[in-house]
């Protein structure tokens, strides 16, 4: 882990980190391989900005770590929002199709529009990443992917854009 150091800015002297840390329910291990890497790739381009620094950025199978210093003219509200995604877990990636009957159970997604078949979490994520390079984990106290309860998702923006 790097070193937190003083920052300075024309008008402040700070040094402000914030570690955000996401669990998955019962800390069930949804993170295997491939999606561990695009996840661990999509949070150093989120928070590889000018004015933001990486301190440490740890994508375990059951769990995310991510250390990271930000300069004082952003509040941790823009950083971080939860957002309904009842529609993300519906929505075919290959043709924005948004249906209930597109979630088949809680592992599988069948587009009932054009017939595309994915993993439904995978294919979630990706739908949450498409638009505005957004990483979706799921919060820790929401509910189980396939329960009609909404289920609340934690977003990060890219900082150059405002955070969602």
């Amino acid at each position: 882990m790097e070193e937190c150091r003083i920052r300075r800015t024309p008008h402040a002297v700070y040094q402000i980190t914030y570690h955000f840390v996401w669990i998955p329910r019962y800390r069930k291990i949804v993170l295997p391989g491939q999606i561990a890497e695009r996840l661990n790739q999509l949070l150093y381009t989120i928070a590889d900005q000018p004015e933001f620094e990486v301190l440490a950025l740890e994508v375990q199978p059951d769990h995310d770590h991510l250390f990271v210093s930000a300069p004082p003219t952003y509040a941790l509200a823009q950083k971080v929002e939860y957002v309904d995604s009842r529609s993300t877990s519906q929505r075919c990636v290959a043709c924005g199709h948004i249906a209930k009957e597109n979630r088949r159970s809680q592992s599988v997604f069948l587009c009932a529009a054009c017939g595309h078949t994915a993993l439904a979490d995978v294919n979630a994520a990706i739908v949450s990443d498409a638009p505005t390079t957004n990483v979706a984990v799921t919060e820790a106290t929401g509910a189980a992917p396939g329960i009609s309860q909404p289920l609340k998702r934690l977003v990060v923006d890219s900082v150059t854009e405002k955070f969602v």
